[in-house]
């Protein structure tokens, strides 16, 4: 099973590589962030220091967030409702291999850019930091930055199965493209109400995804150090949810209604 899983993760990452239009899409919205940060550290009213940090931090993490989601939503809405649109979903279906090797090589496909999409999203942060002087630690440690990547893989696994799952849903490219971007305001919305009202929520909030990772992400930007235990907690219930949004896109997949697209 392994082997097939590899074997179709490999076809699709091949495939959207190529894609220069999705690739360049994906790459300028990730790189929105980074650009819109170092615009605005050029007001004065923003100027590098410690009492700015907390803002950088804020809006920092809420773009980290974003390129999760950000890095494979085009091949997300492709790998399924766009295969099943060009009537190319059956033939692969039609292979000696179960609906849930299909799903697993498609999803980790899809990882694989949402992990892209996080790592140049931190280094173009890097980049900012480093030009403008910003008061970030994590940006100015690079042992420090590698965990934080590590921290954030979870959230990027846990938006290629929800996207997987959708697009598994969904009976069209279009459609599919509807819902995903639809999606990409969970983490922006919780990220922002975090941002603006930090004490509504209990110390529970610290181990839900979404609002974990902006919450350990803001922690390891102001002070530097990268809350470890929180982090192997919140990656545990990351890496369930995950599991069951892979679980539900591969028992979808079995119902001829979502391979026919009726």
């Amino acid at each position: 099973m392994i082997r097939q899983v590899m074997v179709i993760a490999r076809k699709e990452i091949v495939d959207h590589s190529r894609e220069m239009r999705s690739v360049g899409a994906s790459a300028m919205h990730l790189l929105m962030g980074p650009l819109l940060i170092l615009v605005i550290s050029f007001s004065p009213a923003m100027s590098p220091g410690p009492k700015s940090a907390a803002v950088w931090a804020g809006m920092m993490s809420i773009f980290v967030l974003v390129a999760a989601f950000v890095g494979g939503m085009n091949i997300a809405m492709d790998v399924m409702a766009g295969e099943r649109e060009r009537q190319s979903l059956l033939p692969l279906l039609m292979n000696p291999v179960s609906r849930l090797t299909v799903i697993v090589g498609k999803w980790l496909a899809i990882s694989l850019f949402s992990v892209l999409g996080v790592a140049v999203t931190l280094v173009a942060f890097v980049f900012v930091c480093q030009l403008r002087r910003l008061p970030m630690p994590l940006f100015h440690q690079p042992a420090l930055l590698c965990w934080a990547a590590l921290g954030m893989i979870p959230l990027a696994f846990l938006a290629a199965a929800l996207q997987l799952a959708i697009s598994t849903a969904c009976r069209t490219a279009k459609e599919a493209h509807t819902y995903l971007s639809v999606l990409i305001f969970i983490p922006m919305g919780v990220a922002m109400f975090l941002l603006f009202l930090p004490d509504k929520l209990g110390p529970w909030a610290a181990f839900v995804p979404v609002a974990g990772q902006q919450a350990i992400a803001e922690i390891g930007m102001t002070t530097g150090h990268w809350p470890l235990a929180q982090a192997l907690t919140l990656a545990l219930a990351t890496a369930w949810l995950t599991s069951v949004a892979v679980i539900v896109a591969g028992k979808m997949l079995e119902r001829d209604s979502i391979v026919y697209g009726r």
